[in-house]
């Protein structure tokens, strides 16, 4: 009995060393694909944390140079008055206007807009002070309600936008000239 026993403990014992060496061989071909697996993901989240982070740094550098290269108030006087808007330059007018003017306003650079697009708002920045420009469509009614554009050069593009689209549906715009095709004039016509 003691033989059948040990016979039959050798075979358990290879059977078991067997099955535990193909799950050691399965295991570590798992453990070797998880780890691949594992590597890849790691590399892929790398490269979109990159990716997110440069558009963040992008978007933030853009930020911070229009903040400090603002549209001068020539530059926004010369822009709007070719289109047909006028300039406020009486003192009392200003000051009645000042009174409308939401207080969170103040920054450098801000352009705003009333609400009928009659009305463009510039703060304009200078070293020491903000000056405020008031420029008028359709001066006889003072706004009543004010709307941000932006600040620098992006609220400058929607202002201007706006006034080519409010110039658009009044169909104030003036005609495009029809230029006749360039000819060369040391061309030779038979």
């Amino acid at each position: 009995m003691p033989d059948i026993i040990s016979k039959l403990g050798n075979r358990c014992r290879i059977w078991i060393s067997c099955r535990l060496q193909k799950i050691q061989k399965y295991c570590g071909k798992k453990l070797w694909f998880q780890e691949r697996l594992l590597g890849a993901a790691s590399l892929v989240l790398s490269v979109l944390l990159g990716f997110h982070a440069n558009s963040i740094s992008e978007r933030e550098a853009i930020q911070r140079w229009e903040r400090s290269h603002l549209p001068s108030s020539s530059i926004v006087r010369f822009a709007l008055t070719s289109q047909g808007w006028q300039e406020i330059q009486d003192q009392k007018k200003i000051e009645k206007l000042m009174r409308s003017i939401p207080v969170t306003l103040d920054e450098g650079g801000s352009i705003w807009n009333s609400s009928d697009w009659n009305w463009i708002l510039f703060y304009s920045h200078s070293i020491d002070l903000l000056q405020v420009q008031f420029y008028c469509y359709h001066c006889s009614e003072f706004p009543k309600i004010w709307t941000p554009l932006g600040i620098g050069w992006m609220g400058f593009e929607k202002a201007l936008e706006g006034v080519r689209l409010k110039l658009e549906s009044e169909k104030t715009l003036l005609p495009k000239k029809i230029w006749a095709p360039w000819k060369d004039p040391r061309e030779i016509i038979f």
